[in-house]
């Protein structure tokens, strides 16, 4: 029974079964696990790595110090890691959050490189419950908040002086209307760039049509002002990219900005208030906190005031406010490692990028471009953390590193064939 479920399931042993359940559960996981809940499962990962990687050795020190992605994300969490001895030593949360994930990074990132070069379509198996997980939370929003809906978008109810209007929130670590919109968005751009799927009924284009109707429709209602900016970003990039890549597929670049403007025209006919409602929803004090953070970075402009430094931001908009993070990933990572972590965080993105932009134009898949393209957009507008808060950021951050490292140690390894065998 047990080799059967192995060889269904494409398997070798015990382990790879359970870690890759795992990781997939992880990255689905977003959707409807609970913040303690979801976090237990990347903890459960990190034994499970630490024991593939010691019984797989699926690659070598050589390996990794060829891997440019693998050598700076070393060195910025590290950096990250090192910036506690000149932390405000006075919250020992933040403290212990910041020693903490730095060894859980490494291995969770190490254990996705080496499963990954152990099975050639986990990525796509990934993916694929990552959208099918999406529509189904995003199909189960819509059908219990549907009064909610209709009163608010179909036959409003006015809104009183001062209440904001009603966002639709999703299930676990998607529960914040803002990540919700990027969880979703991530989903679409998967969907429109990712060429095939690995289920089958997956590629036919009803289910394409259906899935970026739901997925539209829980991006439009999250009312998420930043969400729905990177995603148009983001679409255009990667349509001008795919366009001047592949010449002879022009005709099929320009039908995807088509299949957007039906759905969100059929959106916006369905609910004709939600235009209005995301423009007038007011100013969310960005602004404010982002004059704060530079403040802070101002005091320590070259190491920052360290990753174990908890801040806050107290500002008056219409009444006293308080703000945990300086929602924006590059002020986030200047107020914590100052110039020189910037740096290292920018010489990591513009890397990971160009890595995405070769493998897009080596396998005519874009959905990872989509991802870290649409991250790097998003974190101007949220997101606290690169480091520290992985939400987020292991979507449309982390993940894709480990799997433009593991595409890269493929690389190296057939490159060094010939030569092995012209020696022999």
């Amino acid at each position: 029974m047990t080799q059967k479920i192995y060889t269904y399931a494409g398997q070798k042993s015990w382990l790879d079964f359970v870690l890759g359940l795992t990781l997939c559960i992880i990255i689905s996981g977003f959707f409807f696990l609970n913040t303690s809940l979801h976090r237990d499962v990347l903890y459960a990962s990190l034994p499970l790595g630490i024991y593939f990687l010691r019984a797989q050795k699926p690659f070598s020190i050589k390996d990794l110090k060829k891997s440019n992605l693998l050598c700076l994300s070393a060195f910025f969490i590290l950096l990250n890691f090192l910036s506690i001895l000149w932390s405000q030593h006075n919250d020992a949360e933040m403290l212990w959050t910041t020693f903490k994930i730095a060894p859980f990074l490494t291995i969770s990132i190490l254990s996705y490189v080496a499963y990954m070069l152990r099975y050639n379509k986990s990525w796509d198996y990934f993916i694929d419950a990552y959208i099918l997980c999406a529509i189904a939370s995003g199909a189960l929003l819509l059908i219990l908040f549907y009064q909610n809906i209709w009163d608010s978008y179909i036959e409003p109810i006015p809104l009183r002086e001062g209440v904001n209007p009603w966002r639709l929130e999703g299930f676990g670590r998607a529960k914040n209307a803002n990540l919700a919109g990027l969880l979703y968005s991530v989903s679409i751009l998967a969907i429109l760039f990712k060429p095939t799927k690995v289920i089958l009924y997956m590629n036919h284009i009803y289910f394409k049509f259906f899935g970026i109707f739901i997925l539209g429709t829980t991006l439009f209602l999250t009312l998420s002002r930043g969400a729905l900016i990177a995603f148009t970003a983001s679409i255009i990039i990667l349509c001008t990219i795919k366009a001047l890549t592949h010449i002879k597929n022009k005709s099929s670049i320009l039908f995807i900005p088509l299949i957007l403007l039906v759905v969100f025209t059929g959106v916006i006919q369905l609910f004709p208030n939600i235009i209005t409602y995301m423009i007038e929803r007011g100013s969310s004090g960005r602004i404010e906190i982002w004059s704060l953070a530079l403040e802070q970075f101002l005091q320590s402009p070259i190491i920052g005031q360290g990753s174990a430094t908890r801040l806050t931001y107290n500002f008056f908009f219409e009444f006293s406010l308080t703000a945990s993070h300086e929602h924006n990933i590059y002020l986030t990572v200047l107020t914590d490692l100052g110039i020189v972590g910037f740096l290292s965080f920018i010489a990591l993105l513009a890397t990971t990028w160009f890595y995405a932009l070769h493998y897009a134009r080596k396998s005519h898949d874009y959905s990872i471009l989509g991802m870290i393209t649409y991250g790097y957009i998003f974190g101007v507008f949220d997101l606290s953390g690169y480091y520290v808060s992985l939400a987020p950021a292991w979507i449309v951050f982390w993940l894709p590193i480990a799997f433009l490292a593991s595409e890269r140690i493929k690389e190296n390894n057939k490159s060094e064939l010939p030569n092995a065998a012209g020696v022999a």
